[in-house]
């Protein structure tokens, strides 16, 4: 197999490590694994936690009740290297909600967010992106 396509499944399995790993025996030496997850990470998320104190599961996204891992861009990186797997390339797609925000705070060298009780300071623009972030894409191959 050289192509791998896992949208919006890693987050909807109990171990997505086993999946990956399994996987490899099918897998030929230039193979490409192309996923998507949703972002825990998320403004909306983190400011319904905090101003909320609940979160709802819905029927879509990221509190989708099918999920049952939640990954971060750190974690998602981290269930790649740990399974063999090295990501190569990587595309955020923002949160809708969040565009606004995200245009204006994009460009500043460090950025301060306040959403109702909950504030956030000294963001530079990586940690912005992710936070405006709800969707991963990434493309990985085999690590090595």
């Amino acid at each position: 197999i050289d192509t791998v396509m896992l949208s919006d499944v890693l987050g909807c399995l109990v171990d997505p490590w086993s999946l990956l790993t399994g996987l490899k025996r099918y897998l030929s030496e230039d193979v490409q694994i192309i996923a998507s997850v949703h972002n825990v990470r998320n403004l909306m998320l983190l400011k319904q936690l905090v101003n909320d104190k609940d979160w709802e599961y819905v029927d879509g996204g990221i509190l989708d009740a099918a999920h049952v891992r939640f990954f971060t861009h750190k974690s998602l990186h981290r269930l790649f290297e740990e399974t063999g797997y090295e990501i190569d390339e990587e595309y955020h797609k923002l949160d809708e909600r969040l565009h606004e925000l995200y245009r204006q705070e994009h460009g500043k060298e460090s950025s301060r967010v306040k959403m109702g009780d909950f504030i956030l300071e000294d963001l530079d623009k990586d940690a912005l992106t992710e936070l405006c972030t709800i969707t991963f894409y990434v493309r990985a191959g085999l690590a090595g």
